[in-house]
């Protein structure tokens, strides 16, 4: 075939189209302002909050929970039937009638649906938390939290 001068016609392969994330409207996206920095002085300087999932009779459920860093106390929770900002709103709102805070709280949580909310944001002004969200698909910073 060389002599001849022939050569295969190998099919081409087809490039497969680049898939690029559209910008949508996200919510709010706060910095992460822990860094997995879990030390603190005091209670209440730093929360974490997060939601999880537990089957209970064929049924879902919902718990929201909030810890303070200082000493992995679970400050306040809720359960629902449904993962909602109002889930969360409760759960916080809660853990804000049983502990005082100051200014220089802030409430570290991950980037889930409910925490980017108009109605969070809202919440974190009114009572002068200072919101801190992790890294996108990182859920690990609320872990170590638990672990130091």
């Amino acid at each position: 075939m060389r002599k001849l001068g022939l050569k295969c016609q190998s099919r081409l392969k087809r490039k497969q189209p680049v898939k690029v994330k559209k910008a949508t409207s996200a919510g709010y996206i706060y910095e992460n302002l822990l860094k997995r920095d879990f030390s603190t002085t005091r209670l209440n300087e730093k929360w974490v909050a997060d939601v999880t999932e537990i089957a209970v009779d064929d049924e879902k459920l919902f718990v929201s929970a909030i810890m303070d860093v200082h000493n992995n106390g679970i400050v306040g929770y809720q359960i629902s039937q449904t993962h909602d900002v109002q889930l969360v709103e409760d759960s916080l709102l809660y853990a804000l009638e049983i502990r005082k805070i100051d200014d220089s709280l802030i409430l570290h949580t991950d980037q889930g649906m409910p925490y980017r909310s108009t109605r969070w944001k809202t919440l974190m002004d009114t009572f002068s938390i200072t919101p801190s969200m992790s890294r996108k698909a990182n859920a690990l910073d609320n872990y170590f939290s638990i672990l130091t």
